[in-house]
């Protein structure tokens, strides 16, 4: 599932540009664009869970 609206789900579409770290089935990892440290970078799931308490054990 996606949401047209969620920037996660635009960066992992690849209708926004990242620097991708790491990538499987199910998770993305890229850099952040506004790091706050050196290499601070971001692990998203590929589909769309609107909660933390959503997402499944896998």
């Amino acid at each position: 599932m996606t949401d047209p609206s969620c920037v996660f789900c635009k960066i992992i579409s690849g209708q926004i540009p990242c620097l991708r770290v790491f990538e499987d089935d199910a998770t993305l990892a890229f850099l952040d664009v506004g790091p706050l440290a050196e290499g601070h970078l971001l692990v998203v799931p590929k589909q769309h869970i609107e909660r933390l308490d959503h997402m499944s054990v896998e």
